[in-house]
């Protein structure tokens, strides 16, 4: 990956130099060095060490606000039963296909989804 910008979201894809983030999770680009390094902080504000381009791939961000005005009202409450909704990047064909073959998959996504939801009310 070529450098970008600060304030642009990168996913970690790699490790090879030992840095401590977390492969696969996404973050912000906050400095970036003249050596091909850069550090970046995650959606709590913390800043790692050095991270290498190489390591990274770049994210656009269409973010979960837009998913939820743009998906219809059965998608959103279906997502919502997962965490980590800015990460998640199934494609629909994957998604179609998994529930034809499970058709009963979403029903108890959602039956389980309202249990917890009511545990947590009473």
């Amino acid at each position: 990956m070529h450098p970008v910008p600060v304030g642009s979201k990168i996913r970690v894809i790699a490790n090879s130099n030992h840095h401590n983030y977390i492969v696969g999770q996404v973050y912000t680009v906050d400095e970036v060095d003249d050596d091909g390094t850069f550090k970046a902080r995650d959606g709590s504000g913390h800043v790692g060490n050095w991270l290498h381009w190489q390591d990274c791939q770049p994210v656009i961000d269409i973010g979960w606000e837009f998913c939820r005005r743009a998906l219809p009202t059965e998608a959103v409450e279906l997502l919502e039963a997962f965490v980590g909704i800015e990460n998640i990047e199934l494609r629909h064909e994957i998604v179609d296909r998994i529930l034809r073959e499970l058709p009963d998959l979403e029903q108890r996504i959602r039956k389980a989804k309202r249990a917890l939801a009511a545990e947590v009310h009473s």
